[in-house]
């Protein structure tokens, strides 16, 4: 959805209350007039401007038809699945996409999950860097023949306890993306940037070969 007003807390709420009002209830109330106050808006605009809408509509169009969209289903893989082998449901996903990413691209590259800094006033959100040295070296064992299946597993462990970490760590504040995106600014309007952002290094981190995040209810079903 277009982001410039709220994130996805906010979505899912919405959701999350219609949900519960809809399960809740057994019967749905229905207004007597529920049309009543609504009014098409008829809006004044010059030629220029109802053009610029139409290009902006067909843009739109062909992004949507170039967009591939695929489900997956995973019976067992929720929160209470995970719990089973003492792990939570998004460390678990995080490592188990770079370790598909790495089976087709034989390559680990940066990857950006979202959070929530909603608990901060203005909060909005940060960047979790999923991908760690912890996360590389899980998913590098995996197709090493000479690793046992108990040393991928306490690979696997500590790649999740890092996710874990570091996710707290960006809902609390105390990530990196945000701080840095704003010294960056704050040097170009000054006219002084700091070479730390022309570093290459830099540029790896900012070139997000995955964009993830995460939303968990019972509300949600695609």
């Amino acid at each position: 959805f277009e982001h410039s007003w709220g994130d996805g807390v906010a979505v899912l709420r919405f959701a999350v209350d219609i949900f519960n009002e809809c399960t809740s209830s057994t019967s749905v109330p229905s207004p007597e007039n529920p049309t009543e106050g609504i009014h098409k808006l008829e809006w004044d605009m010059s030629p220029e401007t109802a053009a610029a809408i139409q290009n902006a509509r067909r843009r739109m169009e062909r992004d949507a038809a170039a967009m591939d969209l695929d489900i997956m289903v995973c019976p067992g893989m929720g929160k209470a699945g995970m719990a089973k082998i003492g792990a939570r449901a998004d460390p678990f996903m995080q490592v188990a996409i770079q370790l598909a990413y790495w089976r087709l691209h034989q390559a680990t590259d940066s990857v950006y999950e979202s959070c929530s800094t909603a608990a901060f006033r203005h909060g909005r959100t940060e960047c979790i860097r999923a991908a760690t040295i912890e996360s590389a070296a899980f998913v590098k064992a995996m197709d090493d023949a000479s690793m046992t299946l108990a040393d991928k597993a306490g690979l696997l462990r500590k790649a999740l306890a890092r996710h874990a970490a570091i996710s707290k760590d960006a809902k609390m504040g105390q990530g990196i993306d945000r701080h840095l995106f704003a010294l960056h600014k704050l040097g170009l309007q000054g006219g002084r940037p700091h070479p730390l952002f022309e570093d290459a290094a830099y540029g790896a981190l900012k070139a997000d070969m995955l964009s993830t995040s995460s939303l968990y209810s019972d509300a949600l079903m695609l």
